[in-house]
Parts: C-alpha cells; sequence; structure tokens
C-alpha cells in the first residue's frame, strides 16, 4: 500500500469535479502522484472507467485500515 499520496471521496455524483481535480494535480504536480479514491458509496461506475486507464490512480477499499469511531453524549 502506498505510504504517501493524495486521498480524495468521490463517487458518481461529482464525477465531473473528480476528473478536474485529477487533471489539476496531473498538470500542477505530478502525472505519477499516488492518487486513491474513497468511495463515498458503491456508485462508481463511470469513476471506475475513468480511473482504469491511470496508472496513478485507484480506489480505497481495505476498510480494516479505517477506524470509525462514534461520538455519544455523556
Amino acid at each position: 500500500m502506498e505510504s504517501r499520496g493524495i486521498y480524495t471521496l468521490a463517487n458518481d455524483a461529482v464525477y465531473d469535479q473528480l476528473v478536474a481535480l485529477l487533471n489539476s494535480i496531473e498538470t500542477n504536480i505530478s502525472p505519477d502522484e499516488p492518487i486513491r479514491i474513497i468511495p463515498y458509496n458503491n456508485k462508481l461506475d463511470r469513476i471506475k472507467q475513468e480511473i482504469a486507464p491511470r496508472n496513478n490512480v485507484t480506489l480505497f477499499n481495505d476498510y480494516n485500515k479505517v477506524s470509525l469511531t462514534t461520538l455519544k453524549p455523556k
């Protein structure tokens, strides 16, 4: 697993914004900068097509590495 890079939250509802972000990172930082997309939900058809040819972009799917906590009032 890549230890550094850019992580972003996305799904198909924000497809256009994600493509703009990916293109901006490619142009202004590096086409090789590792980017990991954290899916907001399972609506990812357009995103999967978009990132398929981009070797530096992957979907984050190791949810065991994420610890979510619920804040409860005391």
